[in-house]
């Protein structure tokens, strides 16, 4: 339907995400799940979705915005920097099935983006952002 209305689509920014600030052994499989399936199932989500129509125009372009938390992590970030990780493996892998078939198109993992995460606590207050 998105399609159709647009005629096409040239370029696929994903760009989603949101943070429980806890330690590890206090959030609950639920919220691990909530984020994870946020974080980087939305990614996953919005790839499978459009990569057929960039693969019938013959070109395209996907940006999957991650984090520099992916890279490291601060106390209370365990489960969004593991969900930015995943990120970074996933556009790999991508980058490289879209390079075996070639054409315009291509998968690019953006690492450090200032983006201003909002934040949940464990007792369920916002607190400030992370990167």
């Amino acid at each position: 339907m998105v399609l159709a209305e647009l005629g096409g689509i040239d370029v696929l920014i994903a760009n989603q995400g949101y943070a429980r600030c806890a330690p590890i052994w206090e959030t609950s499989m639920d919220d691990f799940q909530a984020i994870m399936n946020t974080n980087f199932y939305g990614h996953v989500r919005l790839v499978k979705a459009f990569v057929p129509a960039f693969r019938a125009q013959g070109s395209g372009s996907i940006c999957l915005v991650a984090s520099m938390l992916a890279f490291m992590s601060f106390y209370g970030y365990g489960p969004y920097s593991a969900s930015k990780h995943a990120i970074v493996g996933f556009s790999e892998a991508l980058r490289q099935e879209i390079a075996a078939i070639a054409g315009k198109q291509r998968a690019d993992a953006v690492v450090h983006v200032a983006t201003a995460v909002r934040r949940v606590g464990h007792e369920g207050g916002e607190h400030g952002s992370a990167g």
